[in-house]
Formats: C-alpha cells, sequence, structure tokens
C-alpha cells in the first residue's frame, strides 16, 4: 500500500495526513489455530484496501489475554494479497483505547473493545462450533435497530482530508437482514480534523450494559469463521 493510499484511510477515521510515514512490515501478520482472521473490518471508497480487526482464541474458543483483538492491513490493492501489521502512526486512528475480557460462557466467551476513534463499545462472542471450529461475532448499536451484528464500517470520502459520509454495516440477529446505518462524518471521533454534526449521536454503551443485552442472545448463524 502506497503512503498517500494509508493516509486517505487514516483522513478518514479522523487522523488527517501526516508528512512521516511509518511503513508497515508486510507479510508479518500470523494467525493461531484458532484464531479468527476478521471479525469486523473498516474500508474506504478510494480503494479496495482496509483495516481488519482479528481475534487470538485458545482451543476453548476464549480470547487469550486482555489484548485479543488486534488490527491489520488486508491490501487486495495488491497481487497476492498482502497482510500487514499497523504501523505506529496507523495505530492512532485505528488503534485501542481499551479491550478486555467480560466472562466465560459454556461454548466459549464474552469480550469488549473500545477503538480510540470509535464512538461506542463494541461487544465480540466467542464460540465453539460442533465442528470444533472457533466463531467471533462483533455487535454493537447501529441506527434505529438496536444492538445487532457489527460486519463493516465505510467511509466515502470526499477528499483526501475529509469524508462525506460513514456507513455503518450489520445484520440483525433475530432475522439476519442486513442493516445498513448512513450518518454523516462526525459519528467517528476526529483527531485534529473538522466534522460536521452527527445525525444519529448515541451515548457510548457501558461494557456492563453490553454484556447483558447480548448474553442471552442468539449467535448468529453468519458469524465470522477463521
Amino acid at each position: 500500500m502506497t503512503p498517500s493510499s494509508r493516509c486517505a484511510l487514516a483522513a478518514a477515521i479522523g487522523l488527517g495526513c501526516l508528512a512521516v510515514t511509518v511503513p508497515a512490515h508486510a507479510d508479518d501478520v500470523r494467525f493461531g489455530p484458532h484464531d479468527v482472521s476478521t471479525v469486523f473490518f473498516i474500508s474506504k471508497s478510494d480503494d479496495k484496501n482496509r483495516v481488519d480487526y482479528g481475534i487470538r482464541l485458545d482451543g476453548d474458543c476464549v480470547p487469550i489475554g486482555n489484548s485479543a483483538v488486534f488490527g491489520y492491513w488486508r491490501e487486495f490493492e495488491s497481487t497476492p494479497v498482502v497482510l500487514s501489521n499497523l504501523s505506529f502512526l496507523d495505530k492512532i486512528p485505528y488503534g485501542f483505547k481499551d479491550q478486555g475480557l467480560v466472562s466465560r460462557t459454556a461454548t466459549g466467551a464474552d469480550y469488549f473493545v473500545r477503538l480510540k476513534q470509535f464512538d461506542r463499545t463494541i461487544a465480540i462472542g466467542t464460540k465453539k462450533e460442533a465442528d470444533g471450529t472457533c466463531s467471533a461475532t462483533a455487535r454493537a448499536k447501529i441506527g434505529t435497530t438496536g444492538i445487532a451484528q457489527l460486519v463493516s464500517v465505510f467511509a466515502k470520502l470526499s477528499g483526501p482530508f475529509s469524508v462525506y459520509y460513514i456507513d455503518i454495516h450489520g445484520k440483525d440477529f433475530a432475522t439476519g437482514a442486513p442493516i445498513r446505518s448512513a450518518t454523516r462524518t462526525g459519528w467517528l471521533n476526529s483527531v485534529g480534523s473538522r466534522t460536521t454534526p452527527c445525525p444519529i449521536r448515541t451515548r457510548l454503551v457501558r461494557c456492563a450494559t453490553v454484556a447483558s443485552q447480548i448474553s442471552g442472545a442468539p449467535m448468529c448463524e453468519n458469524s465470522s469463521r477463521k
């Protein structure tokens, strides 16, 4: 991925373009035997590259430690596709404010993540499937639906330093129907950049609240698999 391409996605999340880019090392992303490589991802309109978020799991499909979720570049513009770790600067817009284990369940665990530039808590439920593989499903508040599966966030860029709108994509747990919530910029927190007011502004959902809301929710049949 070129510096300008990394810069564009950084601008989409709210960092803006920095004069110096610290390159990531290509092909240095490794997955364990029980990890889920993509739980949700962030993409943008200027190319096919995106930032994926995976989770490291043990043999019981329980997150390993309190830094189990990790972000990395999935560069579809390269042939073959290149996976590379986030650089030091990349971690400013795409890094974590907080994350940790909420509780273990009979078949996995409940985990939470707060991204630095994301205005709400993301809950992740992990589960051991009947075939022994691990699955992980991200949950967050999406539009007026309430808590739903979070699949991805898409940023429509209006220039190298600005975002026209943000699309949040998810699935309804009850019906499996896709959910799309489009907002103007400002849904993501800004770091040194100007954004417009957000039409859908929700308070941060506390980890305990999310855990109580999702603990009895059915796992989505289309949850991410490794």
